[in-house]
C-alpha cells in the first residue's frame, strides 16, 4: 500500500534512534515488562545489552506496532 508509514518516516517522526532502551519500548508499545520478555522469549523483538543498558532494535518496535509478528 501506497499509504503506509515506512520505518524511515517512522524514525524521524518519533525521532528514534536505531536502537531504543527497554523502557522506552515499553512506553511507546503500551506493554508491560513481562509481555515483553515474553516477546523476546518467542523471538519477536532482538534484545541487545549496551554495557548494563538493555535496548531493542527500532525496527523490532516498527513491525510490532504495525502487527508484523516475526519481527526477528
Amino acid at each position: 500500500m501506497s499509504g503506509d508509514l515506512t520505518l524511515i518516516d517512522f524514525i524521524k517522526i518519533y525521532s528514534l534512534p536505531p536502537n531504543v532502551a527497554a523502557d522506552e519500548f515499553r512506553k511507546l508499545a503500551g506493554i508491560g515488562n513481562t509481555r515483553f520478555y515474553e516477546l523476546a522469549k518467542e523471538g519477536v523483538i532482538r534484545l541487545r545489552k549496551n554495557g548494563r543498558r538493555t535496548t531493542v532494535p527500532v525496527e523490532d518496535l516498527y513491525k510490532l506496532l504495525r502487527g508484523d509478528q516475526a519481527a526477528a
